[in-house]
């Protein structure tokens, strides 16, 4: 039985769905997206997502046509004809105006909303952590950096690259040679107590589940800065955790080989990824 997603005022079987081969999003990467997670129905940071696709939109000249209320409905209402609880959602966007070429005159956005079941990491993940390289990739005057688009490419092939190699997840470096981000992950490092993680002028998303843990971790006065963190630095952190709306927060075993701490998740890690756990259902 296929899924019912949300296209353009409908409700439709995801077969059922038909998109141009002239598709500006498919042809040029023209489009923006979100994706958020529900916790017994109840989706976290809703309200927080909606806005910085509603910023990305515009920053692409893009035109939603709804408000956000109005978005909000159709997302629960594609979550509930799912009959889902624990899902991954994502909202799409893209130019509607169809065509070859790289200038563009139409605004209005073809809108897609898709919720599926909640695919989660083995629990080990969250205790063990996972192995990532440090690789040079992230083009911080980039003009689409900071927003999430769908141009993935660039993530794509680099954790590509290195699972190649044996890893499973890639670190970012800048062009400055800083820590970025991870391929779809925000990064934080702790050492001696202290929690640091990228500034956003590093050439990274501006993560909701970024914002939210340096929140939890400044009301349980941590100190928390957001300054450029060099690879070295990397490699001498008592802890390392991504983090992201799906996966919440993954501990990083080891970088470039080198075990990180303990090798198992760090007590800061395990303390925040609580905290955030209790963050998300308390609303619920």
């Amino acid at each position: 039985m296929g899924r019912i997603v949300f296209f353009n005022d409908r409700f439709l079987k995801d077969k059922d769905v038909k998109i141009s081969v002239f598709n500006r999003g498919f042809l040029y990467g023209e489009g923006v997206f979100e994706t958020m997670r529900s916790y017994n129905g109840v989706i976290f940071k809703l309200d927080k997502h909606l806005r910085r696709l509603f910023h990305s939109s515009e920053k692409m000249y893009l035109k939603i046509p709804y408000n956000q209320n109005k978005l909000k409905g159709h997302i629960y209402t594609t979550l509930k004809k799912n009959f889902l609880k624990e899902a991954y959602i994502r909202v799409a966007l893209w130019r509607r105006e169809e065509g070859f070429g790289l200038d563009f005159k139409e605004k209005i956005a073809d809108t897609l909303i898709v919720a599926q079941p909640l695919k989660k990491f083995p629990r080990r993940v969250y205790k063990e952590g996972i192995k990532a390289v440090a690789l040079k990739g992230k083009n911080t005057s980039s003009l689409i950096s900071n927003i999430k688009s769908f141009n993935y490419l660039e993530n794509i092939l680099a954790r590509k690259m290195a699972r190649s190699l044996g890893f499973d997840e890639v670190i970012l470096l800048n062009t400055e040679g800083f820590v970025s981000e991870a391929s779809s992950s925000n990064i934080f490092i702790v050492r001696n107590g202290v929690l640091t993680t990228p500034p956003i002028k590093a050439g990274i998303l501006a993560g909701i589940t970024r914002e939210v843990i340096i929140d939890l971790a400044k009301r349980c006065l941590f100190d928390v800065y957001e300054r450029n963190i060099s690879a070295r630095e990397l490699l001498k952190a008592d802890e390392i955790f991504l983090t992201n709306s799906i996966s919440e927060i993954v501990p990083v075993a080891e970088v470039n080989g080198k075990r990180i701490g303990s090798g198992l998740a760090g007590e800061f890690t395990r303390l925040l990824a609580v905290l955030y756990r209790l963050e998300a259902e308390k609303q619920v």
